[in-house]
């Protein structure tokens, strides 16, 4: 018997309901879902069905579980015969939340059935006390810690959350593979302005890299002609910049950890230097410091990191040789997606 269950387990797939609530077809301008849907199209322990009564899950991704009591998306844009049998649904223990949204709090599930889901992943999961909206983060019950202080801490959620992160884009991914590289042309690079109002280091660290003098460097964002768009295409020239410089010099957001930036700038296979962060340190394969990349704790350790590795470059190369292999290997959308099923399984 026990040999039998095991065949079962190993070969057959798990029946897997996307929940899709649009009227349009699933599209790069929606990156996440886009991303877990393609790769769970070809995962050879997945098949697709079409409906709630045929799952043995049902995966929801970032808002679509609490679309209609959100104010985020248009009405007219929905496929509401899809929203309506999703309200009506009730086995709530076959429910799968991906949560990638900016916000730390679980507006995304209704609050009467919020304890009943089986799975929640989520992104944003860091408590960051000098972000500009820290008490409205926080709001309405559903973050409960009351140790929070000046450091950023892991939240304590009312019923467990498992973090996820981001993972390099796949379309990144393919065109890097045909490269042509020839050199560097920057010492350093930084790809976002330094605007006043996005606070914290995002708003401090360009300035750093601006002021330092005697190094040939790029600081700025390079926008797509359409930046609606930057989610649904390449930015070859911003992919350019980073790829034709020996440092990229990169922040989180004030209010949450994470973004897409960090694992293209990783792809690059250059060093990357980045704020010190708590939730790849939850991952089983974490990002370590001075080996995958290097953290800096603040603006004046970021100094004189960058003073280290402007003239230790073998050093820097390693590292940024290292931090590549260890994305590709373990940090791509189907690579997060085996996370997953690892817990529905």
């Amino acid at each position: 018997m026990m040999f039998y269950s095991l065949y079962i387990k190993i070969y057959i797939k798990m029946k897997i309901y996307f929940f899709w609530p649009f009227n349009v077809p699933i599209s790069l301008n929606s990156t996440e879902p886009c991303e877990i849907f393609s790769v769970l199209q070809k995962h050879p322990k997945v098949e697709l069905v079409n409906d709630f009564d045929e799952c043995d899950y049902v995966i929801y991704m970032n808002i679509y579980r609490n679309i209609l009591n959100l104010p985020y998306i248009e009405r007219s844009s929905l496929n509401i015969e899809a929203v309506q049998k999703m309200y009506n649904f009730k086995d709530h223990h076959k429910e799968v939340i991906i949560d990638y949204n900016d916000w730390t709090d679980l507006r995304n599930v209704p609050a009467n059935i919020l304890q009943n889901v089986y799975k929640y992943f989520k992104r944003s999961v860091v408590y960051k006390p000098g972000c500009q909206n820290a008490p409205w983060f926080i709001n309405d019950g559903n973050v409960i810690n009351s140790e929070l202080g000046s450091e950023n801490a892991k939240i304590t959620y009312p019923r467990e959350i498992l973090p996820i992160n981001y993972g390099i884009r796949t379309d990144y991914i393919e065109y890097d593979k045909d490269y042509k590289q020839s050199g560097y042309i920057y010492d350093v690079c930084c790809m976002f302005e330094g605007y006043a109002w996005e606070g914290g280091l995002r708003s401090v660290v360009p300035h750093i890299v601006r002021q330092y003098e005697g190094i040939k460097k790029y600081v700025g964002m390079i926008k797509m002609e359409n930046n609606l768009d930057r989610y649904a295409n390449i930015n070859t020239l911003y992919y350019g910049v980073m790829k034709h410089s020996k440092i990229i010099v990169t922040a989180n957001p004030t209010n949450h950890e994470g973004d897409f930036r960090l694992w293209e700038a990783l792809l690059t296979g250059n060093l990357v230097l980045c704020d010190k962060m708590l939730t790849t340190e939850m991952h089983k394969h974490p990002l370590v410091n001075g080996k995958h990349l290097v953290f800096y704790d603040d603006v004046n350790n970021l100094i004189s990191l960058l003073q280290y590795y402007l003239f230790h470059t073998d050093e820097s190369k390693q590292i940024g040789k290292s931090g590549r292999e260890h994305v590709l290997k373990y940090h791509k959308f189907s690579d997060r997606v085996d996370e997953i099923l690892e817990h529905l399984i």
